[in-house]
């Protein structure tokens, strides 16, 4: 069996060359910014991510203030912060479920308050596949 992390990070491998036309759509789950970036290391590691670094995502189940919390990390496994509370509900039911997440840094803003940061979008395939292109 497949843990999320690895099927994560399988996902991102797809998520760089999602315009092969065999692969399947991707559909957008969430678009948010990082939340607690200030109280990690997110603040330090937000300059050296740029859009399109794909981003893990882990539950925290036990994590005492918040029991739907979904931590995200950047790909070699640092905290950055975590999915904001209003979308981490469904971010955290689909992890449960064991779907496959795809996780990517969509803007960095570095000189911006730490709330509004880092960006990322939260996506998922779809049973679809993109239809070849005829010339």
């Amino acid at each position: 069996m497949i843990d999320s992390c690895l099927s994560t990070r399988l996902l991102d491998v797809l998520c760089r060359i999602h315009r092969h036309p065999a692969l399947p759509l991707l559909v957008p789950v969430a678009d948010a910014f990082v939340a607690g970036l200030r109280f990690h290391a997110g603040l330090f590691l937000r300059d050296t991510l740029r859009p399109g670094d794909a981003l893990v995502l882990r539950r925290q189940m036990d994590n005492p203030h918040d029991p739907l919390a979904v931590e995200v990390l950047t790909s070699d496994g640092r905290r950055l912060g975590y999915v904001p509370r209003v979308v981490n509900a469904r971010v955290a039911a689909l992890l449960d479920e064991g779907a496959a997440l795809c996780a990517t840094v969509t803007a960095v803003h570095p000189t911006a308050p730490p709330r509004v940061g880092l960006r990322f979008l939260v996506s998922t395939p779809s049973t679809e596949t993109r239809q070849a292109r005829v010339p």
